[in-house]
């Protein structure tokens, strides 16, 4: 028990450390991954009931546990940091749309593998945001079906997900990668940053010595420090 009141003391202690980070910076950006979204009833991929960890034991990946994933606390701290003018920019791997459905508005976030509940028309570039996640599409295509509704276009509409071995959009990464060199505090929140090279965003120009960044694996215990104890 006393060993645990430790870990504890010392978790609140750099948590503390943390929310001096997040209130002094001058352009804070979060780095997201599966992580964020477990407590959700999502699988992510290399946790102990993770989809490659599975894999790798050659088991049956476990199914998620609810059908309609709804944004967890971690996803409302964000739009809360936000709100606040703490938090200038996100950057997600995940294309379960929760940061999207929390509020995030989707000019302050790069979603970087894409947006499982979006199309976009193939031709004029026209995003459309759907209540439920888009099946049905062409795996060669990722076309859907559907059509742009603008008039002078009317052209297909294709899924906006990214799959393994497949390139991230241009204009997401070179967002991100703008919103990169800015910042002055970088936080990587539920992701092993293995991935290239989303991985390499939050390091840049950390060698300079005016940029810090923070790595947290427990999202939800923190954000519930950060907040309960109004360390923001």
């Amino acid at each position: 028990m006393n060993h645990f009141i430790f870990l504890l003391e010392d978790l609140n202690k750099k948590i503390k450390i943390l929310a001096d980070y997040i209130r002094n910076a001058k352009h804070f950006v979060v780095y997201t991954g599966a992580g964020i979204s477990t407590s959700a009833g999502i699988n992510d991929f290399r946790g102990p009931n993770g989809v490659w960890t599975a894999q790798a034991r050659g088991i049956a990946s476990p199914p998620s546990t609810v059908r309609h994933p709804v944004p967890t606390l971690t996803h409302m701290a964000y739009v809360e940091l936000m709100k606040n003018n703490y938090l200038q920019f996100l950057v997600s791997q995940n294309c379960d749309g929760l940061h999207l459905k929390s509020g995030i508005p989707n000019d302050r976030i790069a979603e970087l593998h894409g947006n499982g509940s979006c199309e976009a028309c193939a031709k004029c570039g026209k995003v459309y945001y759907r209540q439920t996640d888009i099946f049905g599409y062409e795996h060669l295509t990722w076309l859907t079906g559907r059509y742009c509704t603008e008039p002078t276009c009317r052209g297909r509409l294709r899924c906006t997900t990214v799959s393994f071995n497949q390139s991230m959009p241009d204009v997401c990464l070179d967002r991100a990668t703008e919103q990169s060199q800015k910042c002055d505090l970088s936080l990587c929140m539920g992701t092993s940053m293995r991935v290239m090279p989303a991985c390499e965003l939050p390091a840049m120009n950390v060698k300079s010595g005016k940029k810090k960044m923070v790595i947290v694996s427990k999202c939800d215990h923190v954000y519930y420090i950060i907040f309960f104890f109004s360390y923001l």
